[in-house]
């Protein structure tokens, strides 16, 4: 009732996995332009409906969701075609991705909802591309082909691009061949982190 949690925020357990999948963090929208496609995770906190008259001239629902991550709260919108495709996931307390577009209103930043999944699906839905971040000094060939080998086992439409940044500092960003596409998946996070370490992934 408060707005704030007495035991720990329910959101903790996920802060790494909702660090890898999202594009921004609430607290980072003021800053983007409006129009962005922008991914967030977070928990949906209140939900209110409000009938529309669309298109086709029947009254059609939309809902405005309140969205909390670790740094801060937003308003969503639910229009009635995303609704439909995610009302399972529209409930209180539920922890979802959400992918939208991203306007102001009256200056306050406001999602209009394109898609949602589960926190244990973001991966598989709503995974883009996959960014793989490496120095280029000390990569040597085993992480290269430990990489080919993690990719090959993982097949999917997924695209890879491994980010090199050498001593310059200069960043090169490779494209990897359509046959190194991947699945998204905890499990191939999980074997990149324990061939090149933790902090080196994200997801777009």
């Amino acid at each position: 009732m408060l707005g704030f949690y007495v035991t720990k925020h329910p959101l903790t357990k996920y802060e790494k996995l909702i660090k890898e999948i999202a594009s921004a963090t609430i607290a980072d929208l003021p800053q983007l332009k409006e129009g962005a496609m922008v991914k967030i995770g977070g928990i949906i906190t209140k939900i209110s409906g409000k009938s529309m008259r669309g298109p086709s001239g029947q009254s059609e629902r939309s809902y405005f969701l309140k969205f909390r991550d670790l740094t801060g709260i937003v308003d969503v919108v639910v229009y009635p075609d995303a609704f439909q495709r995610n009302k399972d996931l529209i409930q209180n307390d539920c922890i979802v991705f959400i992918k939208g577009r991203l306007a102001f209103r009256k200056g306050a930043p406001l999602i209009n909802a394109k898609d949602m999944a589960s926190i244990d699906e973001g991966y598989e839905s709503l995974a883009d591309k996959l960014v793989v971040n490496l120095s280029s000094v000390g990569l040597e060939n085993q992480i290269i082909q430990g990489l080919h080998d993690i990719f090959l086992a993982h097949p999917g439409t997924c695209p890879v691009f491994l980010n090199i940044v050498t001593p310059e500092g200069q960043k090169v960003s490779i494209k990897v061949g359509n046959n190194y596409f991947i699945t998204p998946s905890q499990r191939l996070i999980n074997d990149i982190n324990e061939l090149i370490g933790e902090g080196h992934l994200m997801f777009n």
